[in-house]
């Protein structure tokens, strides 16, 4: 009773409208953000502010990143074509190629292209989160299979190509995910 004395009028009002004392509140939608990013709630103004500081730091963590995957690529291909008997040099050179690709989906609404809707979304997560994904996990058996020296049946290496192409067209041609 002390309690609720101290209560103001409107607070005593809405502890009598919600008997479990739920505030209902109503979010609008001012923009969009990745898969890595969080969702901020609430003043218009003040949330602009963190935004441009957090989307500053997101997107220089990610060229530094997309940069090292950039830079691989390119050194091992360099290498790959300097001795062209060493075919892991190319797959690992792929597999960077193919992760710098995997991991723009994580980040690909800061892009602007994305933010004006000129990219469409199902396409982009059908390449780069699936394609990709799929491209991924194929070259890393084919380089550690290079890498290793390991030989297996050409059922398994067959198996392995068609089941490759099979998801792939799955994939793309079913009209949703």
């Amino acid at each position: 009773e002390k309690y609720n004395s101290l209560k103001t009028e409107q607070e005593k009002d809405i502890d009598d409208i919600e008997e479990n004392n739920q505030i209902l509140i109503k979010i609008w939608v001012h923009g969009n953000c990745g898969l890595g990013s969080k969702f901020l709630v609430g003043e218009y103004d003040e949330v602009r502010d963190i935004y441009d500081v957090s989307y500053y730091v997101l997107v220089s963590m990610y060229t530094v990143f997309e940069g090292g995957f950039l830079i691989l690529f390119i050194l091992y291909l360099l290498l790959y074509f300097g001795q062209r008997e060493k075919k892991e040099y190319l797959y690992f050179a792929l597999l960077n190629a193919y992760s710098a690709q995997f991991s723009l989906m994580f980040f690909l609404p800061l892009f602007p292209a994305y933010q004006n809707g000129v990219t469409p979304y199902l396409y982009s997560v059908k390449y780069y989160g699936c394609f990709c994904l799929f491209a991924l996990i194929y070259i890393f058996c084919v380089f550690s299979e290079s890498y290793l020296k390991v030989k297996f049946p050409k059922w398994i290496i067959w198996a392995r190509r068609v089941l490759f192409v099979t998801q792939n067209v799955i994939m793309f041609s079913a009209k949703d995910l």
